[in-house]
């Protein structure tokens, strides 16, 4: 990991498994970190864990209101943010032909909308200090097929695209943005 002293990031799921890693990295690497996940007793451990340079929100990315909140609250308690990881998903398993439209949109309001909620609060926030890097959690699944999977894989194919546009439409304002 590059020198990240001054910078401040912001990363969704954070408490748990790819985010809480990305949050570790961001730390050791002399960067400050808001994580943002829906339950409260998993954001108090990790953030024990990560140490002084780490705060936590409570956060829902299928909100508009609750994702805005928090980004907010990260400017506030840090000054700014120049990092943001989207590491927030779910998924479902079953054939196409049983599953339902709710539990269909359920995956895509967390994995899709849900990044895009981030995204657009996260490039906000960044276009006022200049600039940043945002980055997308996405999976294989986004490219290949996967059995059972449909939500899943739509999902994170639409992720991939949104990442791309976004992409080209933030780079004027000197926002980055992949998927890995």
């Amino acid at each position: 990991m590059p020198d990240l002293t001054g910078k401040v990031a912001f990363v969704t799921a954070g408490a748990t498994g790819i985010g809480f890693g990305c949050a570790r990295e961001i730390v050791a690497s002399g960067g400050k970190v808001m994580i943002c996940a829906r339950r409260e007793d998993t954001l108090r451990d990790a953030v024990e864990k990560l140490g002084a340079n780490a705060a936590w929100i409570a956060c829902d990315v299928t909100d508009d209101k609750s994702v805005d909140d928090a980004v907010a609250a990260t400017v506030k308690r840090f000054g700014r943010l120049d990092l943001a990881v989207n590491s927030a998903g779910t998924g479902s398993a079953g054939p196409i032909l049983r599953t339902k439209t709710e539990e269909f949109e359920r995956v895509l309001q967390t994995n899709l909308t849900g990044a895009f909620r981030c995204l657009r609060a996260e490039a906000r926030a960044m276009a006022e200090t200049g600039g940043g890097s945002i980055v997308n959690v996405s999976s294989i699944a986004g490219a290949l097929t996967h059995p059972w999977m449909a939500a899943y894989c739509a999902s994170k194919a639409g992720l991939d695209m949104l990442t791309k546009c976004a992409a080209d439409e933030l780079g004027e304002l000197k926002i980055r943005v992949n998927s890995v």
